[in-house]
């Protein structure tokens, strides 16, 4: 299985997502059914790309609903330590943005 590179913009804001497929087709079709984003509402210059495996020690996902309680829980992982559990065809990662609601939120 391969990881691949979803390079989009939202709200003018780059953002990358990520997605473990067997090829980008496939990556595409479990993007859009995981985040119910059509493809068609992809824009023409947003691209697709492969991580290349040695690069999988670089990329690392944050965990923004970590549990220091919860001993199954995890912080933080690389994608090299998720592709080695990855048994089929997932969304690995997404952009979060912080919105102006959030601002407020942590104001509180």
């Amino acid at each position: 299985m391969k990881v691949f590179e979803i390079k989009l913009t939202v709200d003018k804001k780059p953002a990358s997502e990520y997605v473990a497929a067997n090829t980008n087709i496939e990556a595409l079709k479990v993007y859009s059914a995981t985040t119910l984003i059509d493809l068609w509402e992809l824009d023409s210059t947003d691209e697709i790309v492969e991580v290349p495996e040695e690069e999988w020690v670089n990329h690392k996902v944050i965990n923004t609903d970590y549990d220091p309680f919860d001993p199954f829980d995890w912080e933080s992982r690389t994608f090299e330590e998720i592709m080695k559990v990855v048994v089929e065809p997932a969304l690995i990662s997404v952009t979060m943005f912080w919105d102006d609601e959030m601002d407020e939120l942590a104001e509180l």
